[in-house]
């Protein structure tokens, strides 16, 4: 039991972790067309309480 749940929090974490990437690449593409001429703002991750959290 204690080894699902602990491959269960891994599998979680590392889908956290692409969820992550996801979004900043994302922002980083919604930033990039707003217009073309503009300075691509890069949106850094902040870690929060372990988590990954994005302004």
């Amino acid at each position: 039991m204690r080894k699902r749940l602990r491959d269960a929090t891994t599998r979680a974490t590392e889908l956290q972790g692409k969820l992550d990437a996801l979004a900043t690449v994302t922002a980083n593409l919604y930033y990039e067309n707003l217009d073309g001429n503009q300075v691509v703002r890069v949106v850094q991750p902040l870690e929060q309480d372990g988590l990954l959290a994005f302004h």
